[in-house]
């Protein structure tokens, strides 16, 4: 093992070149990459992989000189994909529904959103009320609420479950109250 002068003097001689390399950028680059996979590797659970890699060429006109390239490549883990199931039928056209499923007479069914046309970039809460209207008006008996869970409210006791009496209308009040 290196004695403690040793490693001193190699951090204080890479500290400066890698501050000077492309004027403190490298350093920049190599942090944030770093910080990105590190917070990617805890989210996704899956390993990730940081290189760098310096090349060192001779300058052609001035024999002490170098040119030196450096290379950040980051490995990031992603989450996966959810898988969608596809039928194809003979023409190679994609469905939700087999091609051959024969389907039970005054069954439908159950509708998406897409099909009552709610937009997924619509805020959370007025795609809810459109989604309730529009079924509604179909003649499903359809209820829909959004909003945080009960345990979010600071006021409320972990777990709690709240019924949003007509009493109160302002403040819901915690079941067992």
């Amino acid at each position: 093992m290196p004695n403690a002068d040793k490693i001193a003097s190699s951090v204080d001689r890479l500290a400066e070149f890698f501050t000077n390399q492309r004027d403190g950028q490298f350093i920049v680059d190599f942090a944030d990459r770093l910080e990105e996979i590190t917070r990617a590797v805890q989210q996704h659970r899956k390993g990730g992989k940081l290189v760098v890699s310096i090349s060192l060429s001779p300058l052609k006109k001035t024999a002490d000189a170098l040119s030196i390239r450096d290379t950040i490549k980051a490995t990031v883990p992603e989450a996966e994909q959810p898988e969608s199931l596809f039928f194809a039928n003979d023409d190679g056209e994609l469905g939700i529904e087999h091609p051959s499923q024969r389907r039970i007479p005054g069954v439908e069914r159950r509708p998406r959103a897409s099909d009552v046309g709610i937009d997924p970039t619509t805020d959370l809460r007025q795609a809810a009320a459109q989604a309730t209207a529009d079924l509604r008006a179909q003649g499903h008996d359809v209820e829909v609420t959004v909003g945080p869970p009960a345990s979010a409210d600071p006021d409320l006791p972990p777990g709690a479950v709240v019924d949003h009496g007509d009493d109160e209308p302002e403040r819901p009040r915690v079941v067992g109250e």
